[in-house]
């Protein structure tokens, strides 16, 4: 019977040992996905920040650009205001000169029909 309990005793160390390793190569495995897995999140978290500032720099680049055509666009726009404004001015003086000239012209007929 002591025999018989030694080998049990014997037995359940051994099977107790074999669990031991089993669940030491299944801590070891879980660390290890673990730290897979936090190194694919960071990988993640990284590409996302990557694609956060480039979309942030294009966003930028967009801003300047609608900001340069507007500027562009108002530029074009007091340019052609002001080439507006100086025709305006020239048919005004050419509407006063003539007025002027048919004036002077009435004059000089009504002197010659004198």
């Amino acid at each position: 019977i002591i025999q018989e309990l030694r080998q049990q005793l014997s037995d359940t160390q051994q099977e107790s040992k074999l669990w031991k390793e089993k669940w030491n190569t299944a801590q070891a495995l879980q660390e290890t996905m673990e730290k897979e897995q936090k190194k694919m999140q960071k990988q993640q978290q990284d590409e996302v920040e990557k694609w956060k500032l480039k979309c942030a720099q294009a966003q930028n680049e967009l801003d300047q650009q609608k900001t340069e055509w507007q500027q562009q666009e108002q530029a074009s726009e007091v340019s052609f205001q002001c080439k507006l404004d100086d025709f305006r001015e020239r048919i005004r003086v050419l509407e006063g000169e003539k007025k002027k000239l048919q004036s002077d012209l009435e004059h000089q007929q009504q002197k010659e029909q004198q």
